[in-house]
């Protein structure tokens, strides 16, 4: 009886057809985990803004803005702080607007480990300065008609869309957007 055994041949044809699957399925991988990313961005983004809305809709007007001070806004949206503004305390009865899993008090981070960008207007329109350079609303209308808008600046941490910087594809918005691949910029739709 006769042993087949592996020829040098034999061998370096098995291992080139591992490298070339390994060659194909690394950018599928990569490509599916920016994908899956960017959707978790998106989900949570619609969690942080039903969350804002589920506000308003206690206390009859939006949340403060965060005015830099992003934790705290998140700590009132969790129900766990009650920063006084002016003669009004946020969320005075300290519902939990914001529940969070595996997240610590105020935390609420994208997932390239980045805060969220929020911007509240009780009369239902977001000014062309509070949204990210480069993104055009309508292509002349100054203002988004939402009363919150969220966003992250993705992998890069970058929120310019400009047409000069296409790597700012990245970004994840909570309002429509449409990438317009030839100029090179981000279009609002509506």
């Amino acid at each position: 009886m006769l042993k087949h055994t592996f020829t040098l041949v034999e061998l370096m044809i098995t291992v080139a057809i591992i490298v070339i699957l390994a060659g194909i399925l690394i950018p599928v991988t990569s490509s599916a985990i920016k994908k899956a990313e960017q959707a978790k961005a998106r989900a949570e983004m619609v969690t942080l803004v039903n969350a804002i809305k589920q506000y308003e809709a206690t206390y009859g007007v939006l949340p403060i803005e965060p005015s830099g001070n992003y934790e705290t806004f998140i700590k009132m949206l969790q129900g766990t702080a009650y920063p006084p503004t002016g003669e009004v305390k946020q969320n005075s009865r300290g519902i939990k607007f914001l529940d969070i899993v595996n997240n610590n008090s105020g935390e609420f981070k994208d997932p390239w480990e980045k805060d969220y960008i929020i911007h509240c207007n009780d009369e239902g329109e977001i000014p062309s300065g509070d949204i990210p350079h480069g993104v055009h609303v309508d292509g002349t209308s100054p203002v988004l008609h939402f009363s919150v808008i969220v966003w992250s600046k993705g992998p890069d941490g970058d929120s310019d869309a400009t047409a000069t910087k296409k790597v700012n594809r990245d970004n994840v918005y909570s309002f429509p957007t449409e990438f317009d691949k030839q100029n090179s910029y981000f279009e609002v739709t509506h």
